[in-house]
This record gives C-alpha cells, structure tokens and sequence, in this order.
C-alpha cells in the first residue's frame, strides 16, 4: 500500500508542480543583460526585470512557460509565426540568441530543422529583435515544447549551463500537418 501512495504522490506532484521535460539549461552568472519579455504568434511572456540573479526566474534566469496555462496560441502547419523579443544590456555586448521547436514531438531539439531562429547582436541599452519562421507541413500534429535561450558572447547550445544570459521553455500545439509519424 505505502508503494502506491508513494506513487500516487510522486504522479500527482509533478502534475501539480511539474516542469519542461527538457534537458536542463540555464545561466550561472548575472550583471549585466537579460530578456524582459518574448512574444511567440501574439502571445507575450514576461522574463528578467534586471540585472541580478533575484530579478526573475526559478531558478535564476529560468522561465517554464511550458506547465502553465500560458501556452503559446496554436501554430498552423505552413503558417508564418512571429516572433519578437526584448533583451537589455548594461554595456555594448554580444549576445546570442536561439528559437528551437521539437516538429516531431520526441523531447528532444536537436533534430534536423529544429532550429527555427538564430541572431547575435552587440549593442548597448534595451533592443527589440522581430522575426518570422515557418512552421513545416511535414511536422507532428499535436503538443510540442520550444525553447528560447539567449546567451552572452557565445553561441547557446540547447541543455547545459553557461554565463549570463536566460533561457524560456514554452509548449503549444500544431495543427493541419502531413504528420508523416502517423500510418494512414
């Protein structure tokens, strides 16, 4: 009896507090740049407000978007999807910055056509970026995660941490695609 309430609990406290099934990834480091929002097909999620490890995230520089009911509104197989982000900085850096979307639904980001944004910029004070994307119609119908990292003089990889900077995981849903994953 103790072992399936043992397991009941452990089921019910991740559906309670759970958390992005993505490989771990996050900054170590904070002072001077961070992302104080990023709006992904009209839906705008709030990040850091400043330049210390106490101005956001859990933990630091961290934001699960993808256990909310903040979802990123449903993306369309063959639709262009928008997306624009805010970062700030204290000085004239380079900052880094990746949009990945798992198309086939498997957990894991580093699949071929995955990578959907990628953009460096060194400027100094608060920097608006707008781009577009589009979502393949050869994807998986269904729930997907996403995650947006940007990171100080370097490249972010997806899983892992690194100095400065912030990472958001989101999940939404895609719509009207082939899904070559499905026999007919």
């Amino acid at each position: 009896m103790r072992v399936f309430i043992f397991i009941l609990f452990s089921l019910l406290s991740n559906v309670i507090y759970g958390q992005s099934p993505l490989c771990a990834s996050r900054p170590t480091t904070f002072c001077c740049e961070y992302v104080s929002s990023v709006t992904i097909n009209g839906k705008t999620f709030t990040g850091s407000n400043g330049f210390s490890s106490s101005s956001g995230g859990s933990p630091a520089g961290y934001y699960d978007y993808a256990y909310t009911k903040d979802t990123i509104p449903r993306l369309k197989a063959g639709q262009s999807i928008n997306i624009s982000y805010t970062a700030v900085t204290n000085g004239n850096y380079m900052e880094y910055f990746k949009l990945w979307i798992d198309f086939n639904g498997n957990g894991v980001l580093t699949d071929a056509g995955e990578l959907v944004h990628s953009s460096n910029y060194s400027w100094l004070g608060t920097k608006t970026v707008t781009a577009t994307f589009t979502v393949p119609t050869t994807v998986f119908n269904g729930e997907v995660y996403m995650r947006f990292v940007m990171q100080y003089s370097g490249s972010p990889t997806i899983c892992g941490t690194y100095p400065y900077g912030n990472t958001f995981d989101f999940k939404t849903t895609i719509t009207g695609a082939k899904d070559p994953f499905r026999c007919s």
